[in-house]
């Protein structure tokens, strides 16, 4: 998504507002002064920067042009600026509330750990938290339960189950049976507590979002996100991935990388 912040749209404003006063109020009355051309070249580059943000390319090679040869009447001006307006009336914008903003400002609200861990349930933890800045909860909790299941397949391949393409509820109870054979050590413990949590998760969250008659406000998804985030990260330790993963960033931490 193309992030532009609204302050920015004002001082744009302000500053194609104040060029053209330039213009009027030059020595030829509407003929540009050859001491204010650089003025013209910083309104022209911020057009243009808007311009490549909006990805309209035909506009920035354009507005490029001028920044090296600026328009030397008030009209020629109007005429510029009437033609980057028009182009800007054929965007679509989307404002986004301020409490909905950090969604699309962190990019890893699940932390490196876990980005580095569970590789291929990225998408998914992205699309959970562009439906929260979007406000589309339910969706959210779709993609987070897509998480979690992700998160249950890469931890039955790891204790060798023979199928890890099956329901999470055959899955869970595959990881039972293994926790069962296991020692009773640290590592029973560690796989004990994870599976109690992953099967609460499923319980309370994943049986009704598969079903139309449940919907999530927006308060619920992004409690569940949250919640979804603490239990990934408490995952981390369980992968070999991630046992490398928390190796390397103490060892960053520590400046020793």
């Amino acid at each position: 998504m193309i992030q532009y912040e609204i302050p920015e749209f004002v001082e744009l404003g302000e500053t194609l507002t104040e060029v053209r006063e330039l213009y009027v109020y030059s020595k030829a009355m509407g003929v540009i002064d050859d001491s204010k051309k650089s003025e013209v070249s910083v309104a022209i580059r911020a057009m243009s920067s808007l311009a490549a943000k909006m990805r309209m390319r035909a506009l920035e090679n354009q507005l490029d042009r001028y920044e090296a040869n600026v328009p030397y009447t008030v009209e020629a001006w109007d005429m510029l600026v009437d033609s980057f307006m028009s182009n800007m009336e054929t965007a679509v914008l989307f404002l986004v509330p301020t409490d909905r903003q950090k969604f699309f400002e962190d990019k890893s609200p699940f932390g490196r750990p876990v980005e580095l861990s569970f590789k291929p349930l990225l998408d998914e933890i992205e699309c959970a938290r562009l439906c929260l800045g979007y406000g589309q909860p339910t969706a959210s909790v779709f993609h987070m339960m897509r998480v979690m299941e992700g998160a249950v397949s890469l931890l039955a391949k790891q204790l060798q189950l023979p199928d890890t393409t099956l329901e999470w509820g055959k899955l869970l109870s595959g990881i039972d049976a293994k926790i069962k054979d296991m020692a009773k050590d640290d590592d029973r413990k560690k796989w004990s507590e994870r599976r109690a949590h992953l099967w609460h998760v499923k319980e309370c969250w994943r049986n009704d979002t598969m079903h139309p008659r449940r919907s999530y406000s927006q308060t619920q998804a992004e409690e569940l996100f949250s919640a979804v985030g603490v239990f990934m990260r408490s995952l981390v330790i369980l992968t070999p991935e991630g046992n490398t993963t928390v190796a390397k960033i103490l060892r960053e931490a520590a400046g020793e990388d």
